[in-house]
């Protein structure tokens, strides 16, 4: 045998068990004999238990429950106290959980319960008695949510029906008192009053300096008088460097004019007609026809070699000559007329020379008028920056005096509404008192029940658990720190004397 061996003994299964793991735990039977053992002891406290209850339910005095549901709503806005513009009230789609969460807070507070005391007189003249009628009634009142909805129901019950429906209608008017004192802004009107007779006086003044400064400069509105200026001189500008570039034009075009004059002659022919010498040559031929006559009535007088013949000759000769050099010559007739071009171009010439002084003399007009416009300019715009200064204070006086009447309007509103008790509270169902008592059976009752006859089942299960007698094999085994190997049955008596001497 090794030393595991002898640090071991044989299991349920036949399997050597370690001793270190020799623990059995407790089966079903061993909690079941623990139970029965403690069965007495346990079902004399559960009849007493159930008496108990019996005794409760049958003499326990009628009690009349009477309930009211609030309704919470953003029906009513609140006035924003702030000096931002814009809209003055918060509005919300939904009521959300924290306002329903301050509802509640509001319902469930001391102050209400104290006022609800006093007025139903639930306590005696001391301030002890109050103390503790008002800690009884926070204890009684039952405040709680309806679930999925913007609902608040209230619940107290009494032994008298008319007074736990006086007790939640005086809950519920003191409840709306508190909401709207909570939710009303107490001296608003005052307040905004008064700031807007602030502004509006502001306002009076600004415009008034506004008005004595305009006189004094002489300009109505700076602003407009500069923008006009300014638009003036623009345009003056422009038609500045449109009559430049013009008289530019101008000045080019008559210079090319000039060139082109120069090249044209004030005259051109308009038609030419070339003739031929016909007056010399038929007065040539008559002189030869007469020359060549004479010659033939002088050869009948004289010989062909006389001188007189040769004279003839000659001046025959010198004829022909005459009169081949006269068809040689020829006569030019021509036509002229006035030259259209150059007269068209020296009335261009003419007209743009027109043109030209008029636009040098449009040039410096307009340049005079910018000068003017540019010292009016500047004569706006010193007296500008005092002008819009004194235009900020009117517009911001404005602003603040419309915000201000604006919130004071909502102020009166808001007062009137509170005077009306107009609020994000309604009671969707008053108390009614109640015609039938609550039935003493209910599950309050069973579950209070149960869970007593659960805790005196467990309580016999400890003090079985913690008794100083060994009963199962495995209470042993703990006990000892040794496994048991095995056990024997015993006779009654010889039992309750082992036992007498286990716990002696």
């Amino acid at each position: 045998m090794t030393s595991d061996d002898r640090l071991s003994y044989p299991g349920k299964s036949g399997n050597l068990v370690p001793l270190a793991n020799s623990r059995e735990l407790p089966s079903a039977r061993d909690v079941a004999d623990t139970f029965f053992r403690q069965i007495r002891p346990i079902v004399a406290l559960c009849i007493l238990f159930t008496a108990a209850v019996v005794a409760y339910v049958i003499f326990s005095p009628k009690m009349y429950e009477a309930e009211m549901t609030i309704l919470v709503k953003n029906n009513r806005v609140d006035v924003v106290m702030s000096a931002e513009g814009g809209s003055g009230v918060v509005r919300q789609a939904d009521v959300s959980d924290a306002q329903l969460g301050t509802e509640i807070q509001l319902l469930s507070s001391p102050e209400v319960f104290r006022k609800v005391v006093e007025q139903c007189n639930l306590s005696g003249p001391s301030p002890a008695e109050r103390e503790n009628a008002v800690n009884k009634l926070l204890k009684r009142v039952r405040v709680a949510p309806v679930m999925k909805s913007d609902m608040i129901r209230v619940r107290y019950s009494s032994l008298d029906p008319k007074l736990s429906a006086r007790v939640l209608q005086s809950i519920a008017d003191v409840y709306f008192e508190q909401h709207l004192q909570l939710h009303s802004n107490a001296g608003s009107f005052e307040f905004f009053q008064h700031q807007a007779d602030v502004y509006e006086k502001k306002l009076q003044d600004a415009e008034a300096k506004l008005v004595t400064y305009q006189q004094t400069s002489g300009v109505a509105s700076a602003p407009a008088e500069k923008d006009l200026m300014l638009r003036k001189l623009l345009e003056q500008e422009a038609a500045l460097r449109e009559a430049q570039a013009t008289s530019a034009e101008t000045r080019k075009r008559i210079a090319n004019l000039r060139e082109q004059l120069a090249g044209l002659a004030p005259r051109i022919t308009t038609q030419q007609r070339v003739m031929p010498n016909q007056y010399s040559v038929e007065r040539l031929n008559t002189l030869l026809a007469e020359l060549q006559n004479k010659r033939t009535e002088l050869l009948s007088k004289f010989k062909a070699g006389d001188r007189m013949i040769k004279q003839v000759d000659q001046q025959i000769a010198d004829t022909k000559d005459a009169m081949q050099r006269a068809e040689k010559l020829h006569s030019t007739e021509e036509a002229t007329d006035v030259n259209p071009l150059r007269q068209t171009l020296e009335a261009e010439l003419a007209r743009d020379q027109t043109a030209a002084d008029g636009l040098a003399a449009r040039v410096d007009t307009l340049a005079h008028q910018n000068s003017e416009y540019q010292s009016e300019l500047g004569k706006v715009e010193g007296i500008l920056p005092g002008e819009q200064e004194l235009v900020r204070e009117i517009k911001v006086a404005e602003e603040n005096y419309l915000l201000y009447s604006k919130k004071r309007e909502e102020a009166r509103i808001g007062d009137a509404m509170d005077q009306q008790k107009i609020a994000n509270a309604a009671l969707a169902e008053p108390p009614r008192v109640p015609a039938l008592a609550q039935p003493k059976l209910n599950m309050a009752v069973g579950a209070s029940f149960v869970l007593g006859n659960v805790l005196i089942l467990l309580g016999g299960m400890v003090v079985g658990h913690w008794r100083r007698t060994v009963q199962t094999p495995w209470e042993l085994e703990t006990f000892a720190g040794t496994p048991v190997l095995a056990t024997v049955a015993m006779y009654p008596k010889r039992k309750v004397e082992i036992e007498r001497r286990v716990s002696g």
